[in-house]
């Protein structure tokens, strides 16, 4: 096993090569990148190898850090799973029979994937296993109250069978040969138009609510050949709930790919190193300490 504290140091004062990996793009590793070049060289470099228990301790705090998740995340991911689940299983009942199944299904399989909530590895909520449920039972029910209130959610109940939740799809295309991970979410046909559904428990953020929407329309071309889409959203606006829509561009999804995988490969030198004085820290501390990484940063300022 490479000693990597050494290769970073090295690195960090030469041109070292840390292990290639394939170079691929998501909006959650552009979004890193923009939020902090540090904090994105942490993750989808310096953390490689910390699954093995012969590399340095350092790594393996990094890979452990680069495992766990924020709240919004966890929740948000586990919500539309559960979506997901509940959907699927009425689709093959009469629409009139659809919501108290729903409703129920929704229950409890939430209930089921919130008894395992001791497994979730979180880094921005420190209070106990308790509140933490409490929390999310909270947050949850605010989301499935406004979804359930929602025109979307209504007509996903009446849509004929065929038409029904779409599972099972790869979550991946292709732009300029660079490998493309999207989850658009719940996802439906109707006549001429491709539909999405996604929960989103950080703070209503309208940049990111248009930019996967553009994303959809463009994993819809590459996908099926058509790029005609909506994407719903439910999201906490301040203390309240509300829906959301907007329709997709794909060519506004490719500029921003293009421009972020250009600005990603800049970093690297010739032969695909990487050095760590090239990812500058943000500094802010408002940004810092919601970061996965904050017990990181000032240990690697010592290398």
């Amino acid at each position: 096993m490479r000693d990597f504290r050494r290769e970073v140091t090295a690195a960090s004062e030469s041109s070292a090569e840390l292990p290639a990996t394939e170079f691929s793009w998501s909006l959650t590793r552009h979004r890193l990148f923009r939020r902090c070049e540090r904090g994105y060289f942490l993750h989808y470099y310096f953390a490689q190898g910390g699954w093995d228990r012969y590399a340095d301790d350092l790594v393996h705090r990094a890979y452990a850090a680069k495992k766990s998740v924020s709240y919004a995340q966890w929740l948000g991911d586990l919500t539309n799973r559960v979506l997901e689940e509940a959907f699927d299983r009425v689709r093959f009942l009469s629409p009139g029979a659809r919501l108290r199944r729903f409703r129920n299904c929704f229950e409890d399989y939430m209930l089921d994937e919130l008894g395992r909530v001791g497994d979730v590895s979180l880094f921005d909520f420190s209070l106990p296993e308790a509140d933490l449920l409490c929390k999310a039972k909270f947050d949850v029910a605010g989301a499935f109250r406004c979804l359930v209130s929602s025109p979307e959610f209504g007509m996903l109940l009446r849509l004929p069978r065929s038409n029904f939740i779409h599972r099972n799809e790869e979550y991946e295309f292709y732009c300029d040969g660079v490998r493309i991970w999207f989850d658009p979410g719940i996802r439906w046909q109707e006549p001429g138009c491709r539909c999405s559904l996604r929960i989103l428990y950080s703070p209503f953020e309208e940049e990111l609510c248009r930019t996967t929407a553009d994303l959809f329309a463009c994993y819809s071309r590459e996908r099926f050949q058509s790029e005609n889409t909506i994407s719903f959203f439910i999201v906490r606006d301040g203390e309240e709930w509300k829906a959301v829509s907007f329709h997709g561009n794909a060519g506004c999804a490719e500029d921003l790919m293009r421009g972020s995988i250009a600005r990603m490969k800049g970093k690297l030198r010739p032969g695909n190193v990487v050095v760590l004085s090239d990812f500058p820290e943000i500094g802010l501390e408002d940004v810092c300490c919601e970061c996965r990484y904050s017990r990181i940063c000032p240990l690697l300022r010592e290398l």
